[in-house]
């Protein structure tokens, strides 16, 4: 796999074909509920160095938290679900992370586009779509999980990527995630940061609508649990520990039978409910898709 000092390139200048009926990624992706997942993703990418560093000088990981997670979740189901639309996604993020460079705390350039950090994004939304799917007990078998995996490095391409950016299969991807956790991760101020904004420690105001804080107040102890108890949860063990995190027994007794609860409740709603709705627009109208398993 080649790290790289280049930019992940413009749009059109690397062919690649959009994701669409058929793939394994249109299956295992649909649900609303995949965005539980996203706060392990964010723990995961703001441990990388350059990605701590753009978040650090550009952004508010303070801020907007909910939005925040919604839009990464969004951008990645356009991506996936979105057919030719997913190269207009593609060139979006292209322009909004092109001004994001500057210098880190340790005196080093970095640039967003560097094709290291977006692999990175990618490798921790795909490794949290299987660890999610883990937690609510439909793990994704062996052979179906190679499939996910080489959709996902033609997601890849979609945003620039070329073949050697990314890990070629799946046996060669777990030996580069262990190996990012132990040499490449660190957990500085803007993981910790991130980390206490997901427990929702600092969201003191209601971030629902007509909601008063009083009521949230009462509310964001057991919600910020909730949050924690998927974060910590769908990391690997190996990040756990990296990161000093704690994980007991009882929590990970506690993540099964709420994953069980999730899958049940996803069972039981029309797909018009329990898939988001770029998906499930795609899966009404495109021909030739297996129904989500």
């Amino acid at each position: 796999m080649e790290a790289g000092m280049d930019a992940v390139a413009r749009h059109g200048a690397i062919a690649a074909e959009p994701l669409g009926p058929g793939c394994m990624a249109w299956e295992l992706a649909a649900d609303r509920t995949v965005v539980l997942q996203g706060a392990a993703s964010l723990l995961m990418q703001t441990a990388h160095p350059i990605i701590a560093a753009a978040v650090f000088d550009h952004s508010t990981p303070r801020a907007d938290l909910v939005g925040r997670l919604n839009r990464t979740i969004d951008s990645i189901w356009r991506l996936i679900y979105g057919g030719q639309g997913a190269l207009d996604e593609s060139q979006r993020l292209f322009e909004m992370h092109k001004a994001m460079k500057g210098i880190d705390a340790d005196g080093n350039r970095y640039h967003a586009l560097r094709p290291e950090a977006y692999a990175w994004v990618l490798a921790t939304l795909f490794d949290g779509l299987c660890r999610y799917r883990v937690a609510i007990n439909a793990p994704i078998p062996e052979s179906d999980r190679e499939q996910l995996y080489q959709d996902w490095r033609q997601l890849g391409g979609v945003l620039g990527l070329r073949p050697t950016h990314m890990p070629a299969d799946l046996a060669e991807f777990e030996v580069y995630y262990e190996t990012m956790i132990a040499e490449r991760l660190q957990t500085g101020r803007v993981f910790h940061t991130m980390f206490k904004s997901l427990v929702l420690n600092y969201m003191t105001a209601s971030p629902v609508p007509h909601l008063p804080d009083r009521v949230w107040n009462r509310l964001r102890p057991p919600a910020g649990s909730l949050v924690r108890l998927f974060a910590v949860g769908l990391l690997r063990p190996s990040a756990r520990e990296s990161f000093e995190l704690t994980w007991t027994y009882k929590d990970q007794r506690r993540l099964n039978r709420v994953g069980t609860g999730i899958r049940t409740v996803n069972a039981a709603l029309p797909a018009r409910v329990r898939h988001s709705g770029l998906a499930a627009a795609a899966l009404r109208t495109e021909n030739g898709a297996r129904p989500p398993i």
